[in-house]
């Protein structure tokens, strides 16, 4: 999936709009749209979007051998 995906399925379920996210994190529509659109987000950014929703952020590694970082 993509950020723009994975943002979008996000909104979705948490029954949000772009606009709704864009006003909570404090950006206009049109810096959401562009940010979506290259998908370039740092995990800071992301951790807000996150919250911005009422979800948790979860990202990491999980190797071959079961561990996870």
């Amino acid at each position: 999936m993509t950020a723009k995906q994975i943002v979008y399925a996000g909104l979705g379920y948490a029954g949000m709009s772009a606009r709704d996210l864009a006003a909570k994190l404090g950006w206009s529509p049109a810096s959401l749209n562009n940010r979506l659109g290259t998908g370039k987000f740092s995990v800071e950014e992301w951790e807000q979007i996150a919250k911005c929703m009422g979800a948790e952020l979860k990202l990491g590694f999980k190797f071959k051998d079961g561990r996870e970082i």
